[in-house]
């Protein structure tokens, strides 16, 4: 989807993509399915770009709205909470008015040495 979350400039702790789907995404007359909604919102709810590598535990999304083929939207995420090794990160995907279309809670658990285990790679 070419979803590349960085840091938004002058908030650090939140992480922001531009985010317009193309046709060569699977979509039924323009409109994508849900599970494409989900996948965006995945992206900018990763915690922080300056800390251990984490692993998706779980995400609940909800979908106000489909995705539509060229539309203008905007990913967002922020951090919620940390404990310990677990990340809550909380993301939302916007349209060009500002309305919320869909939003997701997600809970990143960091590894313990902050790598892969060999056979992971």
């Amino acid at each position: 989807m070419g979803v590349h979350a960085g840091p938004l400039e002058g908030h650090p702790r939140v992480r922001a993509a531009a985010l317009r789907p193309h046709g060569d995404l699977p979509h039924d007359d323009g409109v994508l399915p849900p599970e494409l909604a989900w996948a965006a919102l995945d992206c900018p709810s990763y915690p922080g770009f300056d800390g251990p590598l984490c692993l998706l535990g779980r995400m609940a999304a909800e979908v106000e709205r489909p995705l539509r083929v060229g539309e203008e939207l905007a990913v967002v995420g922020w951090d919620l909470a940390v404990s310990g090794r677990k990340h809550v990160t909380a993301s939302a995907i916007v349209d060009a008015d500002g309305r919320v279309v869909a939003r997701a809670l997600a809970l990143w658990i960091a590894l313990r040495d902050g790598v892969l285990p060999p056979g992971a790679r």
